[in-house]
């Protein structure tokens, strides 16, 4: 098992500065030993270098993958972390991924204005250590094609040597990037996103270890919750108010069509959706799914005309990613009312999983009607009922308001996709594993099975709200060996510290046609509706809705 350092203090893994110096002393660039004791040594290579000082050679920082560095990277006491979220593909394409990248952005700077960083450490000169993200593609390609994010995964362990990484966001690539790279190399990952239940069951450890000393770590819950919350509303609330509301007997049967992603993420999601409980009310009612494949067009025009054409479904359920909002829903509407089975009959209501939520602007502006009958849990959507969001959610704006001149307006818009709020989350709980385990008279240099170790440390104690203003306190009680609690924007993340998960009640958000982007309003909105983990129930929360979803 190769242990891989996340070098801070006087030790610390290092990126380039720009001043020129003499003490370099081999002209090709990460080839022989002793090039470098510090960044500075490493200016004499064009682009951004660093001193890795494991070999004392200097490496670039950046690469064709990996194209972002945010923080005080010159530092020579600064920590590194890796973020790898979607800069290409279906996902980043646009511009797709700056609401992600600004979350860690934000997270940097938190940081680095009210702490200047972490505590320092023996060796750091008295200095504080800047926390440093470099931001790294996993293009969200099909689950067959891997090729980016390893490339992605590879540069921050192999050559920056960093112990964290945050990402990815889907659980196919989260699965191959921790597998082939990760795990191997002792590298503790947390995803923001990835919900598939095989993550839980991934043996994230190495020989001689167990399930607590597991690597890979999430913010999301698993989908175990999230399609409980699915089946739980479709038989507590859908049924009955489509039912009630296409005025069908008693007799009749509601029509009911999964169309699913044929991956571990929707095969998955479904194989757990026929588990639960509610779905034997379900069932019984007149219930189908069809698995449409993985390929890039899939599902094809032709597959969805014959599902709607023979079997014109009063609910259909989605779970996949992208393609719902851009073809399955779009698709549907156009057909509704042109094919036999269809005419004269209303239209369907849907419910989807947080995949669906990848860009809503092109659908709710060609389908606004779609608003009114459209749900999807959310697993981190923020609502009124977390603080920790709403602090998050202006701290943010603000943020993207000073660094994204001309495109804040679509940025913020954003702020409750899944998978956003997890991303900052994730930033500070690296950040506070470090800070645990330098404390005292700890080494300054640490692994990823040391920030595996130090986990434990941030789920019980005095309160910590993941949040700007609450860094300094929480700093300097981890700083003196003690835990905290975390709270955080996505959650309160009660993690199970044997399988890295955790578990948390699902919101089920809801559409807005036309908000408001002036005010921060989104395409997504909370629907007022939570499933609870701990009573398997639909229930009120304390938001009132401002959508158009009406049943």
């Amino acid at each position: 098992m190769i242990r891989t350092p996340f070098l801070v203090g006087a030790l610390a893994l290092a990126l380039g500065g720009f001043m020129a110096s003499n003490t370099a002393c081999t002209a090709t660039l990460g080839k022989d030993v002793d090039q470098c004791t510090v960044n500075q040594d490493c200016t004499r290579f064009p682009g951004t270098n660093f001193c890795r000082k494991s070999d004392k050679t200097c490496q670039p920082l950046t690469s064709s993958d990996c194209p972002y560095i945010y923080g005080n990277y010159q530092d020579d006491n600064a920590v590194y972390l890796g973020a790898v979220i979607s800069l290409t593909g279906p996902y980043g394409e646009n511009g797709g991924y700056k609401p992600y990248e600004a979350a860690v952005r934000t997270a940097i700077d938190d940081f680095d204005k009210e702490t200047k960083g972490l505590p320092q450490v023996a060796g750091s000169g008295g200095r504080t250590r800047p926390v440093v993200a470099i931001v790294c593609d996993d293009r969200s390609a099909s689950e067959n094609d891997n090729a980016t994010v390893l490339r992605s995964a590879r540069h921050l362990v192999e050559r920056v040597n960093v112990a964290a990484i945050i990402g990815t966001p889907s659980t196919s690539t989260t699965v191959a990037m921790a597998t082939d790279v990760t795990i191997p190399h002792g590298v503790f990952t947390i995803s923001p996103s990835a919900t598939g239940e095989n993550i839980t069951l991934l043996r994230d450890y190495g020989p001689g270890e167990g399930p607590a000393q597991g690597l890979l770590w999430r913010t999301a819950p698993s989908d175990t919750y999230q399609a409980q919350a699915i089946a739980t509303y479709v038989q507590q609330k859908l049924i009955p108010g489509v039912r009630a509301k296409y005025n069908l007997s008693a007799q009749a049967k509601v029509r009911i069509l999964t169309m699913l992603r044929g991956d571990s993420y929707g095969e998955g999601l479904n194989a757990t959706f026929r588990n639960t409980a509610a779905f034997n009310a379900i069932k019984a009612e007149d219930y189908r799914d069809f698995n449409y494949g993985t390929s890039d067009s899939a599902p094809s025009a032709s597959d969805i005309q014959q599902q709607i054409k023979d079997f014109a479904p009063h609910i259909i359920l989605t779970f996949g990613l992208a393609e719902s909002q851009a073809k399955i829903i779009p698709q549907t509407e156009d057909l509704w009312g042109n094919l036999p089975n269809t005419k004269g009959q209303p239209r369907p209501y849907y419910v989807a999983t947080e995949g669906l939520v990848a860009d809503l602007k092109d659908l709710m502006t060609r389908y606004s009607s779609v608003a009114t009958r459209t749900l999807y849990a959310s697993p981190s959507l923020g609502s009124v009922e977390n603080s920790v969001f709403s602090n998050f959610r202006d701290n943010y704006f603000a943020f993207v308001d000073n660094n994204y001149l001309g495109e804040a307006a679509s940025i913020k818009g954003r702020v409750n996709e899944f998978g956003l709020a997890g991303t900052y989350d994730s930033t500070y709980i690296i950040a506070y594993a470090v800070t645990s385990a330098t404390s005292g008279n700890k080494p300054p240099t640490v692994t990823g099975r040391d920030i595996v170790a130090a986990m434990k440390n941030l789920v019980s104690g005095d309160p910590a709200d993941l949040y700007r203003r609450k860094i300094g306190v929480a700093l300097n009680t981890l700083g003196r060996g003690q835990s905290v609690d975390i709270n955080g924007a996505s959650g309160p993340l009660n993690f199970n510290l044997e399988t890295g998960d955790v578990a948390a009640d699902i919101p089920l958000a809801c559409l807005k046609s036309h908000p408001d982007t002036d005010k921060g309003e989104g395409y997504s909105q909370d629907s007022g509706l939570v499933y609870r983990v701990e009573s398997q129930s639909i229930q009120q929360n304390t938001t009132t809705p401002n959508c158009d979803y009406s049943l």
